[in-house]
């Protein structure tokens, strides 16, 4: 349960940050973010305030390369691949509209 985890959390940041330091490297809180994961069921959603000052609340993370949303959602992730694939589509036939051969593309 959640709100019974509030209090250590302080304790819990500290202690990664000190894991790091020992294995020669170092907690960037800059580039941190808080994701609350939510039950995607229910109906009513408490939202607590952010609890680092330094560190910002997101609804959604890329964890190595793949974007999860705070409702264990990749939904995001397959809307963005899909996106770039788009993309790349469009340049190709932009390119190949211009004159550039297949064996160039």
């Amino acid at each position: 349960m959640p709100a019974s985890n509030i209090l250590s959390r302080d304790n819990e940041l500290d202690h990664v940050a000190e894991w790091a330091l020992a294995n020669n490297l170092r907690l960037n809180r800059s580039k941190s973010v808080e994701v609350v994961f939510t039950d995607c069921m229910r109906k009513l959603q408490i939202c607590h305030s952010p609890t680092f000052p330094d560190i910002q609340r997101d609804t959604s993370v890329k964890i190595l390369g793949v974007t999860v949303t705070n409702r264990l959602s990749v939904s995001q992730h397959v809307h963005d691949v899909i996106a770039k694939c788009a993309q790349t589509m469009h340049a190709f036939k932009l390119l190949r509209c211009h004159g550039l051969s297949s064996d160039a593309l």
